[in-house]
């Protein structure tokens, strides 16, 4: 990364190494990918010079600076989270569709589900995206794209599972149906032992 690529940290942070609250709040920051900047406080003029407490084993540490100039001391990853403003109440009363975990499949059933015309919440704990954003760019490869092997290999028979599920007017219908076909093919294999 050269320093014009360098992102302006939204969030400062002074405390120990050692200390599990500090790490904690660091920890959480870079899961979701925010840039930050962390202080390590040695010694107990550094603690009083930067972070402003009075010795380095204070119990107001970590202390955290944001850019317009707010100090938080001790504050838990909700206070940081509200802070940076991505804290929301939930905007209605009831929803047709809770979502628990916002890694990649939370994600992919929030926005179809949203598309289907649910009102649908989507609830993460900690990072969203956290795989997808911390993975290297990656790009999806279609099984389509190959030569079409022999008209019995696993992976045709796949393909057309993949086609007609996408052909489905419900994602529901396409369970529903990949589960009947998965419940009759162990019964056939079953049956022929």
């Amino acid at each position: 990364m050269t320093a014009s690529e360098k992102k302006e940290p939204l969030v400062r942070i002074y405390g120990r190494l050692a200390s599990p609250e500090a790490y904690r709040l660091r920890d959480f920051l870079h899961r979701c990918d925010v840039p930050f900047e962390f202080i390590a406080l040695d010694s107990d003029g550094q603690a009083r010079a930067d972070a402003k407490v009075a010795h380095a084993k204070d119990p107001r540490l970590p202390v955290c600076e944001f850019p317009d100039g707010t100090r938080m001391e001790c504050p838990s990853i909700r206070q940081v989270t509200e802070k940076l403003g991505w804290f929301a109440n939930p905007s209605r009363e009831e929803y047709d569709l809770a979502i628990y975990g916002a890694g990649p499949a939370g994600l992919s059933a929030a926005v179809y589900a949203s598309a289907d015309g649910l009102k649908t919440v989507l609830v993460e704990r900690w990072a969203v995206g956290a795989r997808q954003r911390a993975a290297p760019a990656s790009r999806t490869i279609s099984a389509f794209q190959t030569a079409s092997p022999a008209r019995s290999s696993p992976s045709v028979r796949a393909s057309r599972r993949a086609s007609s599920a996408r052909r489905s007017s419900s994602p529901a219908r396409a369970c529903a149906r990949s589960w009947r076909r998965a419940k009759a093919s162990a019964t056939w294999r079953t049956a022929r032992r």
